[in-house]
């Protein structure tokens, strides 16, 4: 998985400390992880109790988090995720004749 989190250098010291605690995800390293601090980040959201200037930065965390957990969700759901082919090659039907044998090719 690549990481793609929100970094510390995209968020000043203030901003984090603004966060309710918690928001600030401590390790993300698969999908679980992120499915995980995405329902954290809307628990903490739908309690949210703090001022405004703490509200922006919980709703911009918790809105990369959704996306990012929809699309992970997308991408597990493709069908080269569910059925990769074998080694690297596709795998190609073989023809058969209509008395069941193989079609020689």
């Amino acid at each position: 998985m690549a990481r793609n989190t929100p970094g510390r250098s995209e968020w000043s010291q203030d901003e984090v400390a603004e966060l309710p605690r918690g928001a600030w995800p401590v390790r993300i390293s698969d999908r679980a992880d992120v499915l995980s601090h995405a329902a954290l980040l809307a628990g903490l959201h739908a309690r949210f109790e703090g001022g405004p200037e703490s509200l922006g930065g919980l709703q911009e965390m918790l809105l990369f988090f959704t996306h990012a957990a929809v699309r992970m969700a997308k991408i597990a759901a493709a069908p080269e995720a569910a059925d990769p082919p074998r080694r690297g090659r596709a795998v190609a039907a073989r023809k058969r004749t209509s008395n069941g044998r193989r079609a020689r090719g």
